[in-house]
């Protein structure tokens, strides 16, 4: 019987987001897409603040066929204090990397 042993690798980024100028009242989403082994978790921040979900954000993750992390944050109603710079972070037990963009919001109270 042959053992495979796999190696343990940093997390990468295979996807990132860029800037985005939204309107309010606008939807949008952004993503990013790692991989790694042991398989990363990613975790999102704006502000330097974790990013929690409410009735207009929805944040998720899957596994792509190539076994890749899928995470996204779907804004359904984008507000002015949506606005700001987000941090997508994927971490494993060897190491963690971060990705920032700015979402730029402009528009009305």
């Amino acid at each position: 019987m042959d053992i495979i042993f796999f190696a343990a690798a940093h997390p990468t980024f295979v996807d990132t987001f860029i800037d985005q100028y939204v309107q309010t009242g606008q939807k949008t989403s952004i993503r990013c897409i790692a991989t790694g082994n042991p398989t990363p978790e990613i975790r999102w921040k704006l502000d330097g603040e974790i990013l929690e979900e409410n009735s207009d954000i929805k944040i998720g993750s899957f596994l792509n066929p190539s076994g890749d992390v899928v995470s996204y944050v779907n804004i359904s109603n984008v507000h002015l204090h949506y606005g700001g710079e987000y941090q997508c972070i994927s971490s494993n037990e060897v190491g963690e990397i971060h990705h920032v963009g700015q979402m730029f919001v402009y528009g009305r109270y």
